[in-house]
C-alpha cells in the first residue's frame, strides 16, 4: 500500500498590520529536497509551503499558507491520514497579540505585546497514532547548550526523531546534521548538501516504519 508523507516547509509569517509582519529566513529549500525524495520513491507526497520564491511542480500536491494558524488548520485536517509527518516549517513562534486593520503610522517608540502561537508539531505529537512516525528540527545559535536543547524538543514533543541544525542552514543549500533518535542515540553528520541530506532522512524514516511494524 502507498504510504502518505506530510512535509512543512518554508517559514511563517505573522502579521503587525496589513504590511508588516514577523518572519524569518527560512528558504524552504530544505522542505522542498526532502518532498522531492518522497515523491522519487513513489509516496504520496503533501507539502504545506510558507511564502518562498521555490516553484513547485504543477503535479505537486501542494498547500499554499502565510500564517501559522493557517498551516495548523491543515495538518489538524490531514493528520489521520498520513502515516510520516516532517515538521521542516520554520514556524514563527509568536504572534502579535493584536493585528492593526491599518497600516500603523510612523512614531517615536512603540511597544508590541507578542503571544505564542499554536505549536503544531507538538499537537502532532501528541495525537499521533502508534504506526505514524514524527519527524522534527531544531534550529539553535547556542552550539554549547544545542543537544540539550534538541533532546528536551524531542521528548516534550512527542518525536521519532530530531534533525539539530544552526543559523547557518538558513537560506544555504548545505546542512551540517546531528541526528537525535527517541531512544537516545545520536548521530553526527559533516556538512553536506540539503538534497543529500534528504536522501539520508529518507533511509533513516523507512527505518523507522518499519521498527514500528515489527
Amino acid at each position: 500500500m502507498q504510504k502518505t508523507v506530510l512535509i512543512t516547509t518554508g517559514p511563517t509569517r505573522e502579521f503587525i498590520d496589513p504590511i508588516r509582519f514577523i518572519s524569518n529566513l527560512s528558504s524552504g529549500k530544505l522542505g522542498y529536497f526532502i518532498a522531492k525524495q518522497f515523491i522519487k520513491n513513489k509516496y504520496k507526497t503533501i507539502i504545506i509551503s510558507g511564502p518562498t520564491s521555490i516553484q513547485y511542480p504543477k503535479n505537486w500536491k501542494v498547500y499554499y499558507v502565510q500564517t501559522t494558524q493557517q498551516m495548523f488548520d491543515i495538518v489538524k485536517k490531514l493528520l489521520p491520514k498520513i502515516d510520516v509527518f516532517i515538521s521542516a516549517a520554520a514556524v514563527a513562534d509568536f504572534k502579535p497579540q493584536k493585528v492593526f486593520i491599518q497600516k500603523i503610522k510612523k512614531k517615536k517608540k512603540m511597544i508590541l505585546s507578542l503571544i505564542p502561537t499554536t505549536d503544531i508539531l507538538q499537537y502532532v505529537g501528541k495525537n499521533k497514532k502508534d504506526l505514524q512516525v514524527v519527524i522534527g528540527f531544531a534550529l539553535e545559535t547556542d552550539k554549547k547548550n544545542a543537544i540539550k536543547y534538541a533532546k528536551e524538543k524531542l521528548y516534550k514533543k512527542n518525536l521519532d526523531l530530531i534533525v539539530l541544525n544552526f543559523e547557518e542552514t538558513f537560506a544555504s543549500d548545505f546542512i551540517k546534521p546531528t541526528i537525535i533518535f527517541s531512544n537516545g542515540k545520536i548521530q553526527k553528520f559533516r556538512k553536506m548538501t540539503k538534497e543529500k541530506f534528504a536522501k539520508l532522512l529518507f533511509y533513516l524514516t523507512e527505518d523507522l516504519l518499519k521498527e514500528k511494524m515489527l
